[in-house]
């Protein structure tokens, strides 16, 4: 039976917003399934009644409920009704410790402060420490001579392109889609104004307050998070985001869990850390938990690395069930976790599942993101958030390699948001991106349907693709002589490890270029 509760109460809408209402009452349920309001199993009330206590459409329930059935939030039983999924975990809510140690402050998942005396390492930072801290200072990088362990140290952004040549990414943005014109034309209209001359001078590590400002109404109105302006920082990307969070949690020889296949630039920056990799695998529902897991029993483990939305280099997606089991270890081991949410605005198939940071009541996530996709690569813009204590110190370490970001640049995107040209132009690159990606995957399947696998990716820029038995160096040689440049998959390839695989991206190719593109690999197969 349904549970009683206030619903009209449990679900505000604001109908001023920008966020449509089907996904208000969409994100709010997720919230409270998520909390253990909702218990998993639990019926929901019927679209006649959740309708007639909102006071909206039926159609606008029905829309959110579809949407919270595509994610794998609540299942509808024939005859029965909608329940709240009964294979979600149990949630266990309860307080959280200090950041600075102490009981029932949001905001650590039980890391301290590490004294420090010592000069320089007076910043560092413990992970989960029983007594045992994982201190960060000046011997957090790992020796000169560290050997990396891929053959390709370049990988996927040194690769050569050949003038003339179509060019398969690893997912990246069509920069011609992008407003350039718009974006460039603020910079020069800022750079006039002398309420912005201030930004001439040198600035915060931190980033500018006017960009973090719209980044935090942002970030907490269509992603669920609930950050202040101390909790967040502007960074060049999601790389210098990653690494930073890595500099301040790990040390020489702290234990570190990643998916595999993985993204093999987080991987470097842990191991040039000097961190221990524990590789557990990646399943069509994302990181295996139970892997991870039994790793937690075994080892002290410092640093949990996830991609839950379209996972790096296999597309997938972490399932919400996987989501709150992984929150649930973080807390009970008293684990970190980098979220690395590189692309979350482009999601085709349903609406995006709300980051593992919009309900981390423990302060156990790092959450990483970019900007550059929304506009092209070229443009280093991205942003952290986490406890306010952690950033202060990550930009502290950012402070010593690189006092700032490009002030104009910061103030350039921040308009972008506040006028809303941004938004539009993510409404329009995933409909053009949803249109090549089907295109791509038709391609995929008609000329080349019996010599490679692969899943049509709910949303990303790019379709991982296994080419089992094909020597991919010497596909990538052949079609480079036809007019093709692709990789030859060493850089997804882990030591001893042959996936046979290849990251394509569709996004930057449009439908002619595509054909052109499939069309030499047909070619180059028939040789090989």
């Amino acid at each position: 039976m349904a549970q009683i509760l206030p619903f009209d109460r449990l679900i505000v809408i604001d109908r001023s917003g920008d966020t449509a209402v089907y996904l208000q009452i969409a994100n709010a349920l997720v919230h409270h399934i998520r909390t253990g309001v909702l218990r998993r199993g639990s019926q929901l009330p019927g679209t006649r009644e959740l309708s007639a206590l909102l006071g909206v459409n039926r159609n606008t329930i029905k829309a959110a409920l579809d949407e919270l059935q595509a994610q794998g939030w609540i299942e509808a039983l024939p005859r029965k009704g909608i329940f709240v999924a009964s294979d979600l975990p149990e949630v266990k809510v309860g307080r959280g410790i200090g950041w600075d140690g102490g009981a029932g402050v949001q905001g650590s998942g039980g890391w301290s402060r590490v004294d420090g005396r010592g000069g320089n390492d007076r910043d560092a930072v413990a992970v989960g420490g029983e007594g045992k801290a994982a201190a960060v200072g000046k011997g957090a990088v790992a020796a000169a001579n560290f050997e990396l362990v891929y053959a390709n140290e370049g990988g996927v952004l040194d690769r050569k392109r050949r003038p003339g040549n179509i060019f398969i990414d690893d997912g990246f943005p069509d920069s011609r889609l992008a407003p350039m014109d718009v974006f460039l034309r603020e910079v020069r209209s800022l750079s006039g104004l002398p309420s912005f001359r201030q930004y001439m001078q040198y600035g915060s590590p931190m980033g500018t307050d006017y960009l973090i400002g719209v980044l935090m109404t942002y970030l907490n109105d269509t992603r669920g998070l609930h950050i202040g302006k101390g909790s967040l920082m502007i960074t060049r990307g999601v790389q210098m985001g990653t690494y930073l969070a890595a500099n301040v949690l790990l040390k020489p020889g702290s234990q570190v869990v990643v998916g595999e296949p993985g993204y093999a630039y987080a991987n470097k920056t842990f191991e040039k850390l000097g961190a221990i990799l524990n590789r557990v695998p990646v399943d069509d529902q994302g990181i295996d938990v139970p892997a991870v897991e039994r790793l937690c029993k075994k080892k002290k483990i410092s640093l949990l690395y996830v991609m839950p939305h379209h996972h790096s280099p296999t597309t997938v997606r972490l399932s919400p069930q996987r989501r709150i089991q992984l929150l649930e270890l973080a807390r009970h081991y008293r684990i970190a976790i980098i979220e690395d949410d590189y692309d979350y605005d482009f999601h085709y198939d349903s609406n995006p599942v709300l980051p593992m940071a919009s309900l981390d009541h423990y302060g156990n996530v790092i959450y990483v993101g970019t900007l550059s996709k929304t506009l092209v690569p070229a443009v280093r813009l991205g942003f952290m958030t986490g406890p306010e204590d952690f950033i202060q110190l990550a930009a502290k370490r950012r402070a010593i390699i690189d006092f700032q970001g490009d002030a104009f640049m910061e103030l350039a995107m921040a308009e972008l948001f506040r006028n809303g040209t941004a938004s539009r132009h993510i409404h329009k690159s995933v409909r053009t991106y949803r249109q090549r990606r089907d295109h791509f995957c038709d391609l995929l399947e008609g000329e080349l349907g019996g010599r490679v696998e692969f899943r049509r990716p709910e949303g990303g820029m790019a379709v991982w693709v296994k080419w089992p038995g094909v020597d991919l160096a010497r596909l990538s040689e052949l079609a480079a002589g036809k007019g093709l440049d692709i990789s030859d998959g060493r850089f997804y390839n882990p030591p001893g490890r042959n996936y046979f695989g290849i990251r394509m991206g569709f996004a930057s190719l449009d439908e002619g270029e595509q054909e052109r593109a499939v069309g030499i690999l047909r070619e180059c197969m028939k040789k090989l």
